[in-house]
């Protein structure tokens, strides 16, 4: 059984850091360990963070928009198309 327990730990560490889900209203939900709410705007504009779960680039994803000159990273193309839908929400909800 103690084998085990590393893996029932990874796979449950895996479970937490899934990227993004849609609830049934249709608004994007945070599955990231990261809160929404403490993330810098600078970072997001600097293409660090995804804005819509406030996940942290990793460089290998391969979803981004251009917005007002900034480059900005997407987990997914579903957060892609959040932000793309309505960029001002998302900025507003990350500023400082």
């Amino acid at each position: 059984m103690k084998f085990l327990q590393p893996l029932l730990v990874s796979i449950f560490v895996s479970l937490l850091t899934v990227s993004c889900a849609q609830n049934q209203s249709g608004e994007m939900s945070n599955t990231t360990t990261e809160s929404a709410t403490s993330i810098n705007t600078e970072d997001v504009l600097s293409g660090k963070i995804d804005p819509v779960c406030g996940m942290e680039y990793d460089g290998t994803w391969t979803e981004s928009v251009e917005h007002n000159g900034h480059t900005i990273n997407f987990c997914s193309a579903t957060c892609k198309d959040a932000f793309s839908a309505n960029p001002d929400k998302y900025l507003a909800k990350n500023s400082n």
